[in-house]
């Protein structure tokens, strides 16, 4: 949807994030064990060491396409779950 919204709406030339919400790693990795029903593994690499200005979060901004009135069709819960089910569901 948010595509669609950019063909409509959007500015040739301009840059935009498809955006909900902000989570960090360590939010996104709970999520996913509570969907799956199982304990979270919590072993993070250290990728700081040779991915400089890695630090850990998933920081895109989606308020440039909020701004212009576009909201994702599903809350970032609804989505990531339905995401993680079609995985597990779907293996092959």
């Amino acid at each position: 949807s948010g595509l669609l919204f950019l063909l409509e709406n959007g500015v040739d030339g301009e840059r935009y994030n498809i955006v909900g919400v902000h989570r960090t790693v360590e939010q996104v990795v709970d999520f996913i064990a509570n969907v799956m029903q199982v304990e979270p593994i919590k072993h993070f690499e250290d990728f700081h060491s040779f991915r400089p200005g890695h630090d850990m979060h998933y920081g895109l901004d989606g308020s440039k396409l909020a701004e212009m009135g576009w909201k994702p069709e599903l809350t970032y819960e609804k989505s990531m779950e339905k995401t993680v089910r079609w995985t597990v569901d779907n293996r092959w």
